[in-house]
């Protein structure tokens, strides 16, 4: 497993984004209330995107390779379409595209809470770009901290050795 992690803090095997580091006239908002304090990126109906992971990874673990994602969000709105959307590309061909609602996870409304994501990742992705990113398509208001990434290298349940 080999890749650029280029990101606000990153090991080996994970990397996080506390948007500390993004400027103001991004999205960033001091928050004393922020799931990671200083700062939450905040999503109003003009911002469709976040920041978020977007890297090449050569994958050539014959075992088990996960990829595991990640946010912390708040949001009131229990309508929302807000996705965490993982995507995996080779040459600009979509290999593997998937999200989850962040409100599947909104079990509290107005609380900070955590949305998952996994990825199992084979060989045959070889050298893959592979994004991690909140996209806000229905345009609602909410805030996001903390995304991480994790790649680990597990074994294959279900390899006959």
């Amino acid at each position: 497993l080999q890749g650029d992690w280029s990101s606000d803090v990153c090991s080996s095997d994970l990397w996080v984004q506390d948007f500390t580091s993004v400027t103001p006239d991004f999205g960033r908002t001091d928050d004393s209330a922020a799931w990671s304090p200083p700062a939450v990126l905040h999503f109003t109906p003009e911002r469709e995107f976040s920041v978020g992971f977007d890297t090449t990874l050569v994958i050539a673990s014959r075992g088990l390779t996960v990829f595991y994602g990640s946010v912390y969000f708040r949001s009131l709105d229990t309508t929302s379409m807000a996705t965490l959307d993982i995507k995996v590309e080779r040459d600009g061909e979509s290999l593997f595209y998937d999200n989850v609602r962040l409100n599947d996870f909104n079990l509290h409304p107005g609380r900070w809470q955590r949305v998952h994501i996994a990825l199992p990742l084979t060989d045959t992705y070889g050298k893959a770009r592979l994004q991690l990113y909140v996209w806000n398509s229905d345009h609602a208001t909410f805030d996001v901290d903390k995304m991480e990434v994790k790649v680990v290298e597990e074994n294959d349940p279900y390899s006959r050795k």
